[in-house]
């Protein structure tokens, strides 16, 4: 897979923990080499947590609805300010497969980059195999990516056209993510955290030429779209990981502050390999060569794992 993703900050997702079947954690994104131009920079969030947790945040599901509301000839007719235009569709699970961009794949992604950079975790996978022996497990749906056009006239209809030699505004574009993000503990009800939230891009039109389509810094496909790029995702995605991450702080700070990292690594290498909970019994209950014996097994799996 060419993950040549973060321009000069690569940044290795997985580590090595000791069990080849383990050890094969992955990026979910079937048909990957199409997300090779997908640049996602990692941002620094000044009220991101920073703990010994163990994360795991799983791919997104669609959820979006198929949408298209308003239309922009209506700012043709005389005395009518302006006129927008809302598009949405969701994506078929296909398009992993058909060459283009799933999007509630790099909202996952983008998010767990931003984890790994702001350090809320000191372990953090995505689509891990296994999520029992994370502290928390991260899920989430894809609500809405919807484009809003708005046309501005004036009341002017079709002549508001010559507003734009002067440099009145003939419009905007802006582009949302919203998606509700779910934070619990594996196997326990109710969630730590629950809401949803909404990222933001927005550009203003002065000449009726700027579009949100075309190649742009960082070009991002728009799947079943004649227009071949959207402009603005990454903006909106950086929005609304922030406010997930800031909103959730308090959570993250609460489950941390009763774990050690110690006991959080120890726990964690625990449910990686059940036979070093047998190793602690017998180191216990033993003495003399065979407690030595037992310790030598014991440090020999817990580098191993490291």
């Amino acid at each position: 897979m060419n993950l040549s993703l973060i321009s000069s900050k690569r940044i290795t997702l997985f580590k090595s923990i000791g069990f080849i079947f383990l050890a094969s954690l992955f990026l979910s994104f079937a048909g990957c080499s199409t997300h090779r131009d997908f640049t996602y920079e990692p941002q620094s969030i000044e009220e991101a947590p920073q703990s010994v947790l163990k994360i795991a945040v799983m791919p997104f599901q669609e959820n979006r609805k198929t949408r298209s509301d308003g239309s922009l000839d209506i700012a043709n007719l005389p005395f009518v300010p302006s006129a927008s235009k809302v598009e949405d569709a969701p994506q078929e699970i296909t398009v992993r497969e058909s060459g283009e961009y799933y999007y509630p794949d790099l909202l996952a992604y983008a998010l767990t980059l931003d984890l790994i950079h702001n350090k809320v975790g000191s372990i953090v996978h995505l689509d891990p195999v296994v999520t029992e022996h994370y502290d928390i497990v991260i899920r989430g749906t894809l609500d809405g990516v919807p484009l809003t056009t708005e046309r501005l006239s004036y009341g002017l209809g079709a002549a508001s056209g010559v507003l734009r030699i002067v440099g009145v505004p003939s419009g905007s574009n802006t582009l949302e993510v919203i998606a509700t993000y779910d934070m619990s503990e594996p196997g326990k009800t109710p969630s730590l955290y629950r809401e949803q939230l909404k990222g933001e891009y927005s550009q203003t039109q002065w000449n009726g030429t700027e579009k949100i389509w075309g190649q742009q810094d960082n070009p991002v496909v728009l799947p079943g779209n004649a227009a071949p790029y959207i402009h603005g995702l990454l903006e909106a995605f950086h929005d609304i990981t922030e406010e997930f991450i800031t909103k959730s702080a308090s959570q993250v700070e609460q489950l941390a502050a009763g774990l050690s990292d110690r006991e959080s690594r120890f726990r964690y290498y625990r449910s990686l390999d059940p036979t070093l909970v047998r190793l602690e019994s017998a180191i216990q209950r033993s003495s003399g060569s065979r407690k030595s014996n037992y310790l030598t097994e014991y440090k020999r799996r817990l580098v191993f794992l490291e």
